[in-house]
């Protein structure tokens, strides 16, 4: 009886280390739900046919039919609560029992003496019990490295390599234990062997509880990185905002000088002075010219970005292509009007200079309608894009968590040369 109530503790632990890797496979749908709850919903929902599996394991029909209905409910329950497509969910789940298949069969291979044998594998031996503290250890071990290596190829995301040197010695040191067992202790059940496969059992679960931890401490600190990404994201741009609105007091300060100027011009003209006057005249100029603020809008803040993204453009010699509807000046938050359009146009600059010269474009559309304010921002782009060392680039991301702040939409569309973002925002 001991036996196969270690057996259903392993069998759980089991579900429950199948049901963690799918959580942390993908990201949730839903910003609010957590892993906990995503592994626990589908410990429920694999439970029933995970159930018959464990009871008639030695039917084969049963055996692989409760295989395939665990993984149609895996690929289900993922695609309603979890990221990603179909086809990568299957290819996950195709790729995991390939997984827990080669674990499986090294953990035979560990206790070949024993197979030798051929003992009467049940749930009420200690041999079924070791047996299964084995495929645990050995199948968490490669469902980490499955899981680092999906991360790091199929979605193309950064992974800590060090949670598998740290993470790894703790399983291996299981394996030791459980392999070091005397073969004598497994011929007959004493309380010795008792506490031998208590402790087993508890080294797995703890292995476990290891890689849950490991894992959520590398999701943190990912976390951690991208919040710092739009906090100095969102820096800039009020900093930038501040220097626009400094920038603008200054022109007027200049501006309401020269109406000074202008008066002592005229006293010249009235005196004869025309030499001076000329003089004082082309000074006037060169200094209206540098301060006045070209009008692409009816918003200042707008038509600030717009003034230094022409100007960029002009230097790079990106051809550069505009169209504004905004009359008036914008009701949404100055910053983030700064935050959003500045991160769109450096963007879009950045990309475009890497094209060829007859190529490079950047067009800028925007236009109010209603309670909302939309934006499409579209430029050129190589077709062969180089990969970049390091980690992995937040752009998008920032650009997204501005948006949802503002309660708006982005809609990303990739092309063929050409890259365009189109942003829908609330204006009141």
């Amino acid at each position: 009886m001991i036996c196969y109530i270690m057996c259903i503790l392993l069998w759980i632990a089991y579900l429950w280390l199948d049901c963690m890797v799918v959580a942390y496979a993908f990201e949730p749908r839903r910003d609010s739900v957590r892993q906990a709850g995503i592994i626990l919903g589908l410990m429920a929902a694999q439970l029933p046919a995970a159930a018959l599996k464990f009871l008639f394991n030695d039917n084969v029909l049963v055996r692989y039919g409760t295989m395939i209905a665990v993984g149609i409910v895996t690929v289900a329950y993922a695609a309603v609560f979890l990221k990603g497509t179909i086809g990568q969910k299957v290819l996950f789940m195709l790729c995991e029992y390939l997984t827990a298949m080669l674990a499986e069969m090294l953990s035979i291979g560990i206790l070949n003496k024993y197979m030798e044998q051929k003992p009467q594998l049940s749930y009420y031996t200690p041999t079924m019990v070791l047996l299964l503290s084995v495929v645990l250890t050995v199948t968490a071990i490669f469902f980490l490295i499955f899981l680092v290596v999906w991360k790091k190829i199929v979605e193309k995301e950064s992974f800590d390599v060090s949670i598998i040197i740290v993470f790894s010695v703790f399983p291996v040191s299981q394996l030791l234990m459980i392999t070091a067992i005397n073969e004598q202790a497994f011929r007959n059940m004493t309380l010795y062997t008792g506490w031998i496969l208590a402790a087993a059992i508890l080294g797995s679960v703890a292995d476990g509880v290891l890689l849950y931890t490991l894992l959520r401490q590398q999701q943190l600190q990912e976390l951690k990185l991208r919040l710092s990404e739009v906090q100095s994201t969102w820096e800039i741009a009020e900093n930038h905002y501040h220097e626009i609105e400094n920038r603008r007091e200054e022109f007027a300060k200049i501006r309401h000088d020269m109406r000074n100027q202008q008066m002592v011009l005229q006293e010249l003209l009235h005196q004869g002075e025309y030499e001076k006057a000329e003089k004082m005249l082309e000074t006037l100029t060169d200094t209206v010219a540098a301060t006045t603020e070209y009008l692409y809008c009816g918003d200042p803040v707008f038509n600030a970005i717009m003034g230094e993204t022409e100007k960029a453009c002009r230097e790079k010699r990106i051809a550069f292509k505009y169209d504004l509807e905004i009359p008036q000046k914008l009701k949404l938050d100055p910053v983030a009007i700064c935050s959003i359009l500045s991160n769109l146009t450096r963007n879009a600059v950045a990309a475009a200079e890497m094209t060829e010269r007859e190529e490079a474009f950047l067009s800028v559309k925007a236009a109010v309608k209603g309670d909302y304010l939309h934006i499409c921002v579209e430029n050129s782009r190589a077709k062969k894009l180089l990969g970049r060392p390091g980690r992995k680039g937040y752009g998008l991301e920032i650009l997204h968590d501005l948006v949802e702040r503002n309660h708006g939409q982005i809609d990303v569309q990739p092309g063929e040369g050409s890259f365009r973002v189109d942003i829908t925002v609330e204006n009141f």
